[in-house]
């Protein structure tokens, strides 16, 4: 399984098929060769498990192995899912998984259509930010004044910022709050 990880590191966006393919293969047998110490060691807490398949009124009882089955399988569930994820930030050209990735990847397997609802789409959130910077803010800026009251003008946005009144050039260059620089001419 090392081996997997490190390719997953330097994989081409094309070559993902066979990686999940390999992964697979290496997953078979490790579990063909598993003995009874490493089958019941697991990196999830059994007991939580336990308690999760409890809140099901049907459940009764729970025999020992069950939470342990369940756990391996969690285990393989988050390893697939995780691969599938870093296979979108591969295509992306990026080093650092991200949660559009997750998302992408439950969106594009059909293995995850069932976490559809529980995981946000990318479209939603940047929807969601469009909203947002859509939305009118005003932003007062004091310039310095040499003595009185000078000159006012009146951004497209609406907002009057007053000017001083020894304004040596007619054009005014703002630098919006996203960081771009915008220049306005003024007419007297």
């Amino acid at each position: 399984m090392d081996s997997t990880k490190a390719e997953a590191e330097n994989i081409e966006p094309s070559a993902g098929k066979e990686l999940l393919d390999k992964y697979w293969t290496e997953i078979k047998h490790e579990i063909d060769d598993i003995n009874i110490v490493e089958f019941r060691t697991s990196d999830l807490p059994l007991a939580r498990i336990k308690k999760i398949m409890k809140l099901d009124d049907d459940v009764k009882m729970i025999s020992a192995e069950v939470p342990i089955l369940f756990a391996k399988a969690a285990e393989l569930f988050i390893q697939e899912l995780t691969i599938h994820s870093w296979l979108q930030t591969e295509e992306s050209r990026r080093r650092t998984l991200q949660r559009n990735d997750v998302a992408a990847a439950i969106a594009k397997n059909e293995l995850f259509d069932f976490l559809i609802d529980i995981v946000p789409r990318e479209e939603a959130t940047k929807t969601h930010k469009k909203k947002e910077s859509v939305s009118e803010v005003q932003y007062i800026v004091t310039l310095p004044t040499s003595g009185g009251m000078g000159n006012t003008i009146q951004l497209p946005n609406g907002q009057i910022i007053q000017l001083p009144q020894n304004l040596s050039s007619n054009i005014v260059t703002m630098t919006t709050p996203q960081g771009t620089q915008q220049q306005y001419t003024i007419q007297q």
